[in-house]
Formats: C-alpha cells, structure tokens, sequence
C-alpha cells in the first residue's frame, strides 16, 4: 500500500502565536468531497464548490487536495486574497502555460483563473488572507518575532522547553544557535 503526505504550515495572526498548542484530528470522512466529471476535490480548509471544511482557521483561509483526469477542467475560487497551486504530479495548464510536478504557481488575486489537467494531476490549491506582517523560520520554530525564535532555541537548548507528550524521553539536538543570526529581519 502507498502513503502519501504533505506537511503543510498555516501562520497564525500575531494576536494569536502565543495561544496555547491544540490538536484536532480530522479524518478523511469529515471533509467534504466534489466529485464530478474528472474532478476530486477534498476541501481541507475554507469554502469552495458549494462546500465547507469542518476545520477551523484563525482567518479566511482556502485548502483543497484536487485530483483531476487528463482533459478535466476546474476553476480557481477568486474570493481569497491569495491564491496558489502546487502541482504534486502530472501537468497543468494555465492560460496557455504548462506547469509540472513540484511546480508552486502563485495566482494574480482577483483573476479569473482555470485549471485544465494536461494528463492525469494532482495537485494542492492553498491561499487565503495575506498574513500580518512577516514570518521568520528557524529549525522548528515559527514567529513574527526573531527574539522569540530566539528565546525558544535557548529554552529548548537548556531543557526547558515544555517535552512533547507521548514522547517525553527522546530530545532531538538543537542546531548551533549561532545559525539563528543569519536569519534576516
């Protein structure tokens, strides 16, 4: 049998970084599915097709796992902000432009955009509200603030950072901290 995954990060406003963590899990059952001629969508996130996502998100936020047949055609929601595809595999195309598997394709906002599946494609649709103001990634840590990433290197450095539950014995090595500086404000 074969697995497939993709890890996907959603920022969170800067109001809400500092939230304490959650999980929720949600099976391939509680998402709404479209299929119809030549078109899977799983709607992970948002709106779209006349379906909404169970999942919440901390603003107006679009996810979809497509699968499209060779010839099929699917338009592009415009009411997000921002708009992109990533072609997992096969080909699209786009007014006239082909685009491959690993292919990040980001989308004018507002335009009428259509996806037609050169040969048989899979592909992600990701986008949402702009984000409010900048991220920093550094290893395992996201923030809008690089003295946060900061101190929580040197909280996980020190052992205090707070262990993962379930696996409470197994520590993983920070990288050197001194690669934190390269990171540009």
């Amino acid at each position: 049998s074969e697995l497939f995954g993709i890890q996907s990060w959603l920022a969170s406003p800067k109001a809400h970084e500092e939230a304490a963590p959650a999980f929720n899990h949600y099976g391939t059952a509680d998402l709404p599915t479209l299929e119809d001629e030549g078109k899977s969508v799983r709607l992970i996130m948002g709106s779209a097709y006349g379906m909404t996502s169970p999942v919440n998100a901390l603003w107006h936020t679009i996810y979809a796992d497509i699968r499209l047949k060779a010839g099929a055609s699917l338009p592009v929601p415009r009411d997000y902000e921002e708009r992109g595809l990533f072609v997992v595999a096969g080909e699209i195309e786009i007014d006239g432009h082909s685009f491959g598997p690993t292919q990040m394709i980001s989308l004018r906002a507002g335009a009428d955009i259509t996806v037609r599946a050169a040969s048989s494609t899979h592909l992600m649709l990701l986008g949402g509200a702009a984000i409010d103001g900048p991220r920093y990634v550094w290893w395992n840590f996201v923030s809008s603030s690089l003295d946060r990433i900061r101190s929580a290197a040197e909280d996980w450095q020190a052992g205090t950072f707070a262990k993962v539950p379930g696996d409470e014995t197994d520590f993983i090595p920070l990288p050197d901290i001194k690669e934190l500086d390269r990171v540009k404000a």
